[in-house]
Formats: structure tokens, sequence, C-alpha cells
């Protein structure tokens, strides 16, 4: 990962705008695959006696089950949390690369 500074970009600046970047990108992900980790979960943590049918049956179904009968929102509970996972996770993840390469090994040089 080679970054590019804007013209007139201070160090912070591009260390800032790096995180905000990685982490609207996680938290764009997150929003996207939530249902299908809630329906993951819900499937996960169903018990079901020996000759009962199982409430959730496949991730499409259980996004259906969930949807028609807590609402189609319940498929994103916990988002709040996830949003904060990802932020910090990725964007400092991501944000930190480069300072701690070039610490590391010194720059790059370019091309």
């Amino acid at each position: 990962m080679q970054g590019k500074r804007l013209e007139g970009e201070g160090p912070f600046m591009f260390f800032l705008r790096n995180v905000a970047m990685a982490a609207v990108a996680g938290s764009t992900g997150e929003l996207v695959t939530i249902p299908l980790d809630t329906a993951k979960v819900r499937l996960q943590i169903q018990k079901t006696a020996p000759g009962e049918t199982p409430r959730y049956k496949g991730n499409f179904g259980t996004i259906a089950k969930v949807a028609s009968e807590e609402g189609p929102l319940a498929l994103w509970n916990g988002i709040i949390p996830g949003l904060q996972r990802q932020v910090i996770n990725c964007g400092l993840r991501v944000g930190l690369y480069l300072p701690v390469r070039d610490a590391i090994t010194g720059p790059l040089a370019p091309g």
C-alpha cells in the first residue's frame, strides 16, 4: 500500500483521511452484511428437541421469518456495536499501517 498525499496535506491530516476512509468502508460492509450475520446467529443459537421441526431453516428463510415476525428493522439489531467495532478495527488497522510500516522500514520509493 503506497498512499498518496494530497497537495498541501500534512502527515496528521493524511493519517486522519486514511482512518476516515477505512472506517467508512468497514461500516458500509457492516451495514450490508448484518442481516446475514443476524440470521447466522439465530440459526446457531436455536435449540430443537429431537423430532421437532426447527424454527429457522437456512439463511434466507431465517431472514424472511425474522422480518415477518419482528419487522424488517429487527435484522439490524446490534448495528451500533457493529459500527463501533468497524470504525475502531478498520480505521486504526488501515490508518496505522503506513506510519508503522514507514517507522520500521522507512518510506518506500515512489513507483
